[in-house]
């Protein structure tokens, strides 16, 4: 991992000089500024330019082995789109409007060797990984720690933090765990193999969830994630908008892939995310950069660095393509994210178990939001750096940003403040009754969660801390122009 010594004194709004390369064109601005309107084009009004947009919403920085970067082509799903798809939209209702977070699956006595499976294969991971120190904590409880290395154990994410920050980022719908949890994994059959384990969902639900070895032996056995689906969709609450399954065992979903750590079925409004894959144990095996993590990933060096591109080279591309502006420019100038990379700066690399548990939440939490997102049928974002970006691997998924950019926030509040009205009408003289004030209503409500004490210890809630700060300040300034810069 990379020293902590770099100040990121400027960074990329723009997308990387590996975009060129790979053939990856920008949407047009003015064809951004219309993927935020319902008629699909821009107000004639509104006067903007690409430094208004681009200091709070960069674009993807589609580095070498980006998911942009092998598929260059994705196409875009503008408000448009959104609202025109009447297969896989499913809007809240009085009757749906629940957002379930279940906890991860009771071990039954019968398959308890799963527990073992939770416990990521170090022995596959670079001897940095397995020499780092920690401060030693004692854990509470054997199922809410993972031991991992030589340097005792990182707490798992619980449930109740991931409630009350999905309960913040969906503003206005509520979020809560599903009461009694009745979920658990059981023995499948009396034969003792483990290549099957049923996941009971109630007294008189159980499915067969496969299990296989994991191909690059970071895991033990890895379960089936389309198999626990079919288990969830049996589970799904009478009044859900949508459920999330957390798991903290390795997940795959065919053959053909290693490993996958989140996947919704969006139509169907249940997701499933596990914890292994961001286990920060795996960090320095997987090449993950922990100084340039969201917001610092925009950094210019290390974005040059990556795509191997000499400070010469980059500095001739910055004077025509206007692709790196200096942090010290300054908030008032620059926009959101400049206050990001600045609250991050004086934060040291996480150390303590205490740290590497926030440093694991955050992890979980982001993609969480995305897999949700999706049950909310927003496709993967292609328009900005945005947390519904598609993701190839660990190394990038650390790299992109927890808000919603200009178009996805207008999906997603298209559906939550209708619904909103919908529900308080002339009784809640407080409720949302545009959506500029929507916005404004759930930024401060993220902000309340990120400036809390226990999630001031890692940088993606710092940093998210200070670009909240930043934007409410800009649209304070400008409601009018909300869903475009």
């Amino acid at each position: 991992m990379a020293s902590s010594k770099c100040q990121h004194p400027s960074i990329y709004l723009a997308p990387s000089p590996h975009a060129d390369e790979v053939g990856f064109q920008r949407t047009p601005l003015e064809k951004r500024i219309g993927a935020t309107t319902r008629s699909g084009r821009a107000p004639k009004t509104l006067d903007l330019t690409e430094d208004d947009i681009s200091g709070s919403f960069p674009a993807p920085l589609v580095l070498p082995d980006d998911d942009l970067a092998h598929d260059p082509k994705c196409p875009p799903q503008s408000l448009r789109s959104w609202i025109n798809n009447k297969v896989d939209y499913n809007p809240p209702t009085s009757r749906r409007c629940v957002v379930y977070v279940a906890d991860a699956p009771e071990i039954s006595s019968g398959v308890e060797f799963m527990r073992g499976w939770m416990k990521p294969n170090m022995a596959v991971s670079s001897s940095k990984s397995r020499k780092r120190k920690r401060a030693a904590t004692k854990p509470t409880s054997p199922e809410d720690v993972l031991e991992g290395g030589a340097g005792g154990g990182v707490p798992l994410p619980k449930a109740e933090d991931v409630v009350k920050y999905l309960g913040a980022f969906y503003h206005g719908l509520e979020v809560k765990a599903p009461a009694p949890s009745r979920l658990r994994f059981v023995p499948w059959d009396a034969s003792g193999s483990d290549d099957y384990v049923g996941f009971q969902t109630s007294k008189d639900n159980c499915v067969r969830v496969r299990t296989r070895p994991s191909p690059d032996g970071r895991a033990t056995r890895q379960l089936n994630l389309s198999d626990l689906l079919d288990g969830l969709m049996d589970a799904l609450p009478e009044r859900a908008y949508s459920i999330a399954l957390m798991v903290h065992h390795d997940l795959y979903e065919d053959e053909e892939d290693d490993f996958c750590c989140g996947r919704a079925y969006g139509a169907s409004r249940i997701c499933v995310v596990s914890s292994f894959r961001y286990h920060p144990d795996f960090d320095a095996g997987e090449g993950v950069d922990r100084a340039h993590m969201w917001p610092a990933s925009h950094c210019a060096k290390y974005v040059d660095r990556v795509c191997g591109v000499k400070q010469t080279q980059s500095k001739s591309r910055v004077g025509g393509g206007g692709r790196r502006c200096s942090v010290a420019d300054g908030e008032s100038r620059q926009g959101a994210m400049h206050k990001a990379v600045s609250e991050v700066l004086p934060l040291p690399l996480p150390s303590s178990n205490d740290d590497l548990h926030h440093l694991w939440l955050s992890r979980f939490v982001r993609t969480a939001s995305h897999e949700l997102g999706h049950c909310m049928a927003i496709d993967h974002c292609v328009y900005y750096a945005c947390v519904m970006q598609s993701t190839a691997g660990l190394v990038e998924d650390g790299r992109q940003p927890p808000y919603m950019c200009p178009v996805c926030l207008a999906k997603m509040t298209s559906s939550l403040h209708s619904f909103n009205r919908k529900a308080n009408g002339e009784r809640d003289v407080k409720s949302a009754d545009t959506p500029e004030k929507y916005v404004v209503d759930r930024y401060r409500a993220l902000l309340a969660v990120m400036e809390e004490k226990k999630w001031q210890k890692t940088g993606l809630f710092v940093g998210f801390r200070g670009w909240l700060e930043a934007r409410l300040r800009q649209v304070d300034e400008d409601r009018a122009a909300i869903f475009s810069h």
